[in-house]
């Protein structure tokens, strides 16, 4: 395999060289961009359509709202507000996750994404509870898909992606996503790439990471499948790490690193899959994206605008990955002329999609919706992306559970765990730092604090009681049951979600034994003692606290 071109501005003619984009008057070539005034127009017209829109299925009704939020509708919109709200309806009608019947996994994941982009707080419980039912629905493959039917042990391309999309927006906010399903998915992602480079629909598995033939490879599925590699890789920090490659077979934009320069080393999710396997994935990958570079699908069947939003979200995290930040890319042009040339009279576009979700779809082109998730900064080099409003010294910036922080004012874990219980203000930082901390870099050092936290997690102050109970839901240690179902009967309904959460890890049962969000007294103590029933068929001599 030889070396590709993968960066732009190269001597080589561009990939899309030669594409017939449709010609806006006035506008003169290589000057769109998100804050063109065309562009900002198009989308102005879109949302007025949105607003107007409404989809029978939550899942499209999120995207609605999601994509009026990232065009910067307000969060109080009318819109938005009856989305959440029946949104937050439809999660708390069920009170297990597992109880759910979803025909597809765009729904449930779709819903994610919009409560995760309106508030990733206020709607924490029934961001849990989406994020408990897809670790329950990931298939044995390592996919998600159709849970029903001809496709029921197959994974779905088109549905996966946004489940991972979905892993990736809730560690940025802080939720914890489990390393088992990220390497469960990714590990299926290398093992159904066509040999052209591609991905197709259902995806056939491969015994051994080599290539086998695809059914249905399409322009639509291959962003789709790249993108999520992209993304699974980003997850366990795969660019720009000290290890340099020296393989001449990958790219040199995959494996370029800043040289004389000392980088800090820290700890970072682990996993066993190696990256000159991803690596080869995408090169194959970014290959066959070269060679049928294409806007206009040309194609009644196709699922266009769909493909746009798949197609900004694949460059947005390749450019992180690469260290790119072209002003004016030629995708990014070509496909918003495109929008531009064939939006309807009413502000909608119409294609394959319904025109809400069609329209939807398109507005996240417009904005570069996954360039605004990723943010200013994006740690998957440790290089920014964008960067205004940021301080000139970006080497001393991270980003903790989803936000962007210096690290000369970042504490470690160490002083995380001893500032818990010194008062209300340090505590609740505490909480909150601590949920982007990894597991792996927790567990020992939690172990050395644990009969502190025990005893804070009984304490008076709520805020010290919550951040003692995520410390101790991060040693992920049997030892520390009893402490958790104790919490369960917490005052504060934050306290006891946190418990919640910690035991349904512990005991890797996700829709555990309750209570639910809102217990009344005789759910609680049936949700109790169920937990104590277990334990105690793990420790028969088990004590409990009272």
């Amino acid at each position: 395999m030889g070396r590709l071109i993968l960066q732009t501005g190269c001597r080589s003619a561009p990939f899309w060289a030669g594409m017939v984009i449709a010609a806006l008057p006035g506008v003169v070539r290589g000057q769109l961009t998100p804050q063109s005034p065309q562009v900002q127009e198009s989308v102005r017209r879109a949302v007025a359509y949105l607003e107007k829109a409404e989809d029978s299925r939550e899942g499209g009704q999120a995207l609605i709202a999601m994509a009026m939020l990232k065009a910067g509708v307000a969060a109080d919109h009318e819109t938005v507000v009856g989305t959440a709200g029946r949104v937050r309806r439809f999660v708390n009608a069920k009170q297990d996750p597992t109880e759910f019947r979803f025909y597809e996994m765009y729904s449930p994941a779709m819903m994610v994404l919009f409560l995760l982009e309106l508030d990733p707080v206020g709607y924490r419980p029934e961001i849990e509870k989406l994020l408990q039912f897809l670790w329950f629905a990931q298939k044995p493959c390592g996919g998600w898909g159709y849970p029903r039917g001809d496709h029921e042990k197959t994974g779905d391309t088109s549905m996966t992606q946004y489940a991972v999309l979905a892993m990736w927006e809730a560690q940025r906010a802080g939720f914890p996503v489990p390393t088992s399903a990220i390497e469960r998915v990714l590990v299926w992602l290398l093992r159904t790439q066509d040999p052209g480079g591609g991905f197709g629909y259902q995806g056939r598995v491969s015994n051994d990471f080599t290539p086998i033939p695809q059914h249905y490879v399409s322009h639509s599925l291959s962003t789709a499948g790249l993108g999520s590699v992209y993304i699974c890789a980003h997850l366990f920090e795969m660019f720009g790490t000290n290890e340099a490659e020296t393989d001449e077979k990958l790219p040199a934009a995959l494996v370029k690193l800043e040289q004389n320069k000392p980088r800090r080393r820290r700890a970072r999710r682990q996993t066993s899959i190696a990256r000159q396997l991803v690596f080869a994935v995408l090169a194959r990958g970014n290959a066959w994206m070269q060679k049928h570079y294409k806007i206009d699908l040309k194609d009644t069947t196709a699922w266009q605008h769909y493909y746009l939003y798949a197609l900004e979200r694949y460059w947005s995290f390749r450019e992180a990955a690469e260290g790119t930040r072209p002003e004016h890319p030629p995708w990014y042009e070509d496909g918003a002329r495109y929008l531009l040339s064939t939006q309807q009279p009413d502000g909608s576009w119409k294609g394959r999609d319904n025109p809400g979700v069609a329209t939807a779809f398109s507005i996240m082109f417009l904005v570069r919706a996954a360039k605004k998730s990723i943010g200013s900064v994006e740690r998957m080099r440790g290089i920014l992306v964008g960067g205004r409003g940021l301080p000139e010294d970006t080497d001393s910036l991270t980003i903790r559970g989803g936000k962007v922080v210096s690290t000369k004012s970042l504490k470690s874990l160490e002083e995380l765990l001893e500032q818990i219980g010194r008062s209300d203000e340090e505590s609740f930082e505490a909480f909150r730092q601590i949920a982007s901390v990894p597991v792996e870099e927790a567990q020992t050092l939690v172990s050395r604090h644990a009969k502190r936290l025990r005893q804070l997690a009984k304490g008076s102050s709520p805020e010290a009681r919550l951040a003692a109970v995520r410390a101790l839901a991060k040693r992920r240690s049997f030892e520390d049951v009893p402490t958790l179902i104790y919490a369960l009967t917490d005052p504060d309904p934050a306290v006891m979600r946190e418990a919640r959460a910690a035991l349904r890890r512990i005991s890797r049962k996700f829709d555990g034994f309750g209570p639910p969000d809102n217990p009344d007294p005789a759910q609680l103590k049936e949700a109790v003692e169920k937990w104590k029933k277990w334990y105690l068929a793990v420790h028969p001599d088990a004590d409990f606290e009272s």
